[in-house]
Formats: structure tokens, C-alpha cells, sequence
């Protein structure tokens, strides 16, 4: 097949859980013999307005096409050299290159994958949020409807569909926990008080939540050691004392996870919780909000603490729990541990190539 995956933007040093996860999965396409190329809109301007304008943009377009990305490598994911990057893109329809399937990643580019031709490829939409939540919302809800395939990572993403088309077919596909780069190195049974979180900036993933919380933990518990990463740069005025780390490595993040007693995940909403995956694969318990991504993977005082979003003192008090009964810290790390042993990268895989061979009308052979 060939294959094309149209998304929102280029992330050259920037590591993002949903762009990781289509890469793995065009890794592995053209490891199969499968053509595949990804192409971005980050760069997109407006059709021809005005000769100035005409000028303008096509310096802007030299610009990216010449200087601003290049090379064209991505250096926080290893992207196989066979993968096709189209990063110097137009909206102009007749560039987009012919293709058996087509893949939307975003409610943005499903706009501009709905305005392409048939010979584009049959169309798909992969969803990893309700973007509808996000603080710009670019008609999320009415690209649900526009005749794709569509494919969810998480139940709850499918069902929130069905609550606009109840009659549209929605393909679940699991994420998957990198099982090469995250594993169970240090016992669980033997962790110091390490508390690790996630920072982020977009105000849905709850950080604010989760620095109040660890504030309070922080009061209640000096000796406990809190451990910080994310993209953005240092967190400031938290009131605490924190390792913090930028832009880590996955086996950075395995080292964290596996330092870690505790992961806490303070999300408003969560399209999939990447993160608690790694971190319950490594050994660390879970004190998650209830946030819809991590529903699939977790079982409330079983396999994580589970506690309302929105609230710093629920956090706390979820963590606080675990600090104070390791026996139950330990047996919900190891159910966790246990409970994310399904979500293979091949079940996964396996999923969405099926997704896609069932859209064209090809029967499925593993």
C-alpha cells in the first residue's frame, strides 16, 4: 500500500506521545514492504491573493522548504530513512502525492484530507483526543461526520463520537507500550519515596493540579524526592525542591520511572495515557485523575488510585495513601505492571492494518 499521513506540524526536537505513536507505526509499514510518506501542514499559506502576497509567500515557502528544516530529521524519534517527510507543504491539492490511503491525524488536517480527491487515497482519520476540548478548536466535532474511516486509540474517544453519530463505525486501536525501551529494572518491593510527574503547558494536562499537589506532599513529607520532566523549559515558583529534566531520552524516562515509588498523572483529560503506561511498565504505582484516557488500562485501587481532576487536594491525598501503605503501593505498582503486559505494539499494529485493509475491501491475513 501506499500509504500518507497528513499532520498538523514538525517537531524536529520536540518529543510529542500522538506523533510518536504514528511514527512507530510507519516504521513498522515500510519495514513491511509498505511506501510511506508523511506529510506536514505546519508550513501552509493561504492560495494566491495578490502578486505581493505571491511574492511573499514563496519566500516564506523557500524559507522552510531551503533553511528552516533542513535537513529533514527528526532527532528525538528514530524515523526510518525509507519514511517519505514532506515538510515544505502547500495546501495546494494537486501536490498532495497519490496515495492508496490517506490518514488525517488532526481536525485540522482532516479539513484539507477532506478536500483531496480519490486519487489521494480513501480516506482515514486517526483520533487521539476530542480536540473540540482543546483551547483552539478547529471544528473537531463536524470532521467527525465527514464520511472517514475512523480509528480511536482509547474507548472513551469512541464513544464520544457515537454520542454525535451514533451510527458512524469507529475502529478502537489500543496504544501500545514501547516494551524495548521501558522495563522493570528496579524491584518494586525496594523504591525509595520518589514521587515523578509530567509538566506540560497546555493548561488539559492538569500540571497546575499536579504542582499544588506535590506541594502539599512536599510539606507533609520533606524526605520525599520529587522528580519533574517535559518539554517545556523549568517550572518555577512551585514552592518545592524537584529534579527536573527537558526534552529526556526514553531511557531517561525509563530510569525515572523505575526510580519512581510513585507517577502521578494530573490530566483534565487524557486522549491516551502514554506516560502511565511507561510509567506502570516500569514498576511505579499510579495516582491518576480520572481523566478518560487511562480508563482502559486501569482498575480503580487495584491496578492505580484513581481520584477527581481538578483537585490538588485529591491528588495529594491519593498519594499521600501510597506513602503511607507500601504494601498497597506495591500491590497496585504490580498490578499495573501486569495489567499493561497486553498492549503489545504487534496487537496494535495488527489493529491498524486491518483497519486500513477493511476500508479498502482487502481481506486481513496476519
Amino acid at each position: 500500500m501506499k500509504i500518507n499521513f497528513v499532520m498538523p506540524d514538525f517537531y524536529k526536537d520536540k518529543p510529542i506521545g500522538g506523533f510518536k505513536t504514528i511514527y512507530s507505526y510507519a516504521n513498522a509499514l515500510v519495514k513491511h514492504g509498505h511506501q510511506v510518506t508523511i506529510t506536514y501542514l505546519s508550513d501552509a499559506f493561504p492560495a494566491y491573493k495578490s502578486f505581493l502576497f505571491f511574492i511573499k509567500q514563496s519566500i516564506r515557502y523557500i524559507y522552510h522548504k531551503s533553511i528552516k528544516y533542513f535537513p529533514k530529521k527528526i532527532n528525538w524519534f528514530s524515523l526510518d530513512n525509507r519514511v517519505r517527510l514532506i515538510i515544505d507543504k502547500t495546501p495546494i491539492k494537486i501536490t498532495f502525492p497519490n496515495a492508496d490511503v490517506i490518514v488525517a491525524t488532526s481536525s485540522l488536517t482532516a479539513k484539507i484530507v477532506f478536500s483531496l480527491s480519490k486519487s489521494k487515497g480513501e480516506k482515514f482519520y486517526f483520533l487521539q483526543h476530542d480536540e473540540s476540548t482543546f483551547s483552539v478548536d478547529h471544528d473537531t466535532i463536524s470532521t467527525w461526520g465527514y464520511g472517514f474511516h475512523l480509528m480511536a486509540v482509547a474507548k472513551w474517544i469512541k464513544e464520544r463520537v457515537h454520542k454525535y453519530y451514533p451510527e458512524t463505525k469507529v475502529d478502537l486501536i489500543p496504544n501500545f507500550v514501547n516494551f524495548g525501551s521501558f522495563k522493570l529494572i528496579n524491584k518494586i518491593s525496594d523504591r525509595k519515596d520518589v514521587v515523578s510527574m509530567l509538566v506540560h503547558p497546555d493548561p488539559i494536562k492538569g500540571t497546575e493540579y499536579g504542582l499544588k499537589a506535590l506541594k502539599i506532599i512536599k510539606k507533609r513529607f520533606p524526605d520525599v524526592k520529587i522528580i519533574l520532566f517535559g518539554t517545556c523549559s523549568r517550572p518555577k515558583e512551585t514552592g518545592f525542591e524537584f529534579e527536573y529534566y527537558q526534552n529526556a531520552s526514553e531511557s531517561k524516562l525509563c530510569q525515572i520511572y523505575n526510580e519512581s515509588m510513585i507517577y502521578v498523572m494530573p490530566s483534565i483529560l487524557e486522549g491516551w495515557g502514554l506516560t502511565a503506561t511507561e510509567a506502570m511498565q516500569s514498576g511505579a504505582a499510579l495516582v491518576t485523575t480520572e481523566n478518560g484516557g487511562v480508563d482502559d488500562f486501569t482498575e480503580r485501587n487495584i491496578s492505580a488510585i484513581k481520584v477527581p481532576s481538578r483537585s490538588s487536594t485529591s491528588l495529594a491525598r491519593g498519594i499521600e495513601k501510597l506513602l503511607l501503605d507500601d504494601d498497597l503501593r506495591q500491590a497496585i505498582a504490580q498490578q499495573g505492571h501486569d495489567k499493561v503486559q497486553r498492549f503489545t505494539f504487534e496487537n496494535s499494529y495488527q489493529l491498524f492494518v486491518k483497519s486500513l485493509l477493511c476500508g479498502l475491501g482487502v481481506a486481513h491475513e496476519k
